[in-house]
Parts: C-alpha cells; sequence; structure tokens
C-alpha cells in the first residue's frame, strides 16, 4: 500500500471516527480515462450507512472527472452486491475466465 499511496493515479480516502479508522475507500485511475474503485468498513462500524456515503462520495469524484468506473465483486458477497446498488445503476459483466467485474454506468 506504500508503494500505492505514493502514486499519482491511487487516491485513498479515509473514515475516522474519534481518530479511528473506521472505513476506507480508493479510487485507482488509468490513462485510458477509467477508475476502479474499491472500499472496506470496519467489522464493527457495519450498517450505519457508512458503505453507502462512501459510493456517493466516489461517485461525485468520478461524475466530476468524466471517466468510466469499474468495480469487482465477488458474486458471493451479498453486503457489496446491495451497497453497490443501493448508489448506483449497475450492469454486470460475468466474464468466463471467472473474473466478476461491475460497470457503473448512469452515475
Amino acid at each position: 500500500l506504500e508503494i500505492l499511496c505514493k502514486q499519482k493515479s491511487f487516491l485513498m480516502f479515509l473514515v475516522k471516527k474519534e481518530q479511528i479508522i473506521i472505513g476506507y475507500f480508493f479510487l485507482r485511475c488509468y490513462m485510458n480515462g477509467t477508475v476502479f474503485k474499491g472500499r472496506m468498513v470496519d467489522i464493527n462500524a457495519r450498517n450505519l450507512g457508512i458503505g453507502k456515503m462512501m459510493g456517493y462520495i466516489m461517485n461525485d469524484i468520478v461524475r466530476t472527472l468524466g471517466v468510466r468506473l469499474f468495480t469487482s465483486i465477488s458474486p458471493k458477497n451479498f453486503s457489496s452486491l446491495q451497497s453497490v446498488k443501493a448508489v448506483n445503476n449497475i450492469t454486470f459483466l460475468i466474464l468466463k475466465i471467472f473474473i466478476n467485474m461491475v460497470f457503473l454506468k448512469n452515475l
């Protein structure tokens, strides 16, 4: 992570409560105008709307940049799928090589 954080194409944001990190999200930008996003919420801070809030913030940033946003989610990760669905119009693309990608459109 230290190497990634030094790269200007990798943007990481922290969510803190009383100086304790309870979540983070990142945007990884590429020269072709695409961005991959990811996020994590501390297990003790789940179900508080933090993931949804981070999703809206990421969408605002990407909308301002005018780029296409992607994420990858395991189909077994129901919580992440629901969280992404709550803040996006999504199209699921399941690639034959066992990679599951989500293309977020109409932000």
